[in-house]
């Protein structure tokens, strides 16, 4: 069987490709990076360097697949903000390019696609359900809900099946875009500098890389189940578990024996402040529950993290300047 997985030297998408490899599938990666950042693509994995607006060239690869699960995108709120013309162009033009290649498509593919929980916004109750009403309040959020909605429609047009992953907050990696909030602090933290924290009031709900990765298997097997036509369903993958900054903060306080200062600034109008998903659907319908709880997720973070330091610090403040070249503009 062969799969395809856009965004397949991205931070989760490196991981889904290696799991997946594992686990017997034909594994085609697309993705227009031209280097890897702390991933070494297996030989056995076919790597397409593919832009997804680029509709032809993709066209081409979605062909011959049988099942494709789309994670290309500008995948930050901050980036989308500062680029919101790449940010649309990435999200939902490359999720539409994805959606009338499938359609075109003899093998008619499923498609999952990793969306986020910027697709509700500010939310009054916690912890959300998937059908609580959608309103994002940001560029990557607005574009995240039109891909869902073009995912949809071509599950429910085509006589299609097709699955949306809501992801919350992932980090655990090496591969993660280190200016993320988690990767960001323990790293400013090990290099002695200030965490900053904008506003202050900001609630997540945190999930492992390694439980997302579980999660996006558990999907695969259960759309390969499916034996009606049209399916459409989205899921949480996530822990169901409220977590403040300043509980990360004090959590890498546990785990470093370092002096960790805090700096308050300005909220941001872009961020949504506050968000816990409730994971029990994904847990009744796909068996997928998180086992890696926030706490030990940071602990093993920081650690993966130091050794990287004491071993090839040079690397890693690179990748972490580059990584927050946005938040440098």
């Amino acid at each position: 069987m062969n799969i395809v997985v856009t965004g397949g030297k991205g931070f989760i998408g490196s991981s889904v490709c290696d799991r997946l490899l594992k686990a017997g599938f034909n594994v085609i990666s697309i993705d227009n990076r031209k280097r890897e950042n702390y991933y070494s693509m297996n030989s056995s994995i076919i790597s397409k360097e593919v832009d997804v607006t680029n509709y032809t060239s993709l066209g081409e690869i979605i062909s011959q697949a049988d099942g494709i699960i789309h994670l290309a995108a500008v995948s930050r709120v901050i980036w989308g903000e500062i680029f919101p013309q790449e940010c649309i162009d990435v999200n939902v033009k490359g999720t539409l390019n994805v959606v009338e290649a499938a359609k075109q498509s003899k093998r008619k593919p499923w498609i999952i696609l990793g969306s986020s929980r910027e697709v509700y916004g500010e939310t009054d109750r916690n912890p959300v359900t998937e059908d609580y009403p959608l309103n994002p309040i940001n560029t990557y959020g607005i574009s995240k809900l039109a891909a869902e909605c073009l995912v949809k429609q071509y599950a429910l047009q085509n006589a299609s099946k097709t699955m949306i992953l809501r992801f919350s907050n992932v980090y655990g990696e090496l591969s993660d875009i280190l200016d993320r909030v988690t990767p960001k602090f323990i790293l400013n933290a090990l290099l002695n500098r200030p965490l900053s924290i904008h506003g202050g009031n900001q609630i997540m709900d945190f999930t492992h890389i390694v439980d997302t990765v579980d999660a996006i298997e558990r999907a695969v097997h259960f759309m390969n189940s499916i034996s009606e036509d049209k399916f459409f369903d989205h899921f949480h993958i996530l822990p169901g578990e409220s977590n403040s900054l300043y509980d990360l903060v004090e959590y890498i306080k546990l785990n470093i024996s370092k002096n960790v200062r805090v700096e308050l600034g300005k909220r941001r109008e872009y961020d949504v402040d506050k968000f816990t998903g409730n994971p029990d659907k994904a847990k009744e319908l796909l068996g997928f529950k998180c086992k890696i709880k926030y706490k030990e997720g940071v602990k093993k973070t920081i650690n993966l993290f130091e050794k990287e330091l004491q071993n090839n610090k040079p690397k890693a403040v690179q990748k972490f300047k580059e990584d927050s070249k946005c938040e440098l503009l």
